[in-house]
């Protein structure tokens, strides 16, 4: 049986302090998006647990362009912040393509076939 989301019967909880503006009002009340759209583990999880903020793979599913705006800017305010954890290892610019390679990288959120380009030429 598919987890029930009655938005008029739950109080949320104060969201963390991020550096990101999201309006639950305008998805779920303005667009009709329903809660398990974004947050698939609501059947699984407790109350208020980080696994429920989605990951921005999630996000990036409508902020495609076709359903809503991609542009970073309109929901994060710190660039700095979204550079995922992986991209901080000494290797990771000679290395990265075997993460590439195995089939769940989503470079496209941030990155064009461009970025590719410019990379290798400086790197040669």
């Amino acid at each position: 049986m598919p987890f029930e989301c009655d938005s008029t019967a739950y109080t949320a909880t104060p969201n963390p302090v991020r550096e990101l503006m999201f309006s639950h009002q305008q998805h779920v009340e303005d667009q009709k998006v329903n809660c398990e759209t974004c947050h698939t583990v609501l059947d699984k999880a407790g109350a208020s647990t980080g696994e429920l903020v989605p990951a921005m793979s999630i996000c990036a599913n409508c902020h495609n362009d076709k359903k809503a705006t991609s542009v970073c800017e309109k929901c994060h305010t710190n660039f700095a912040s979204l550079r995922p954890s992986e991209h901080n290892r000494t290797d990771f610019v000679h290395e990265h393509k075997r993460l590439a390679r195995l089939g769940d990288a989503k470079c496209g959120v941030c990155h064009s076939q461009e970025t590719c380009i410019d990379c290798i030429m400086e790197l040669n």
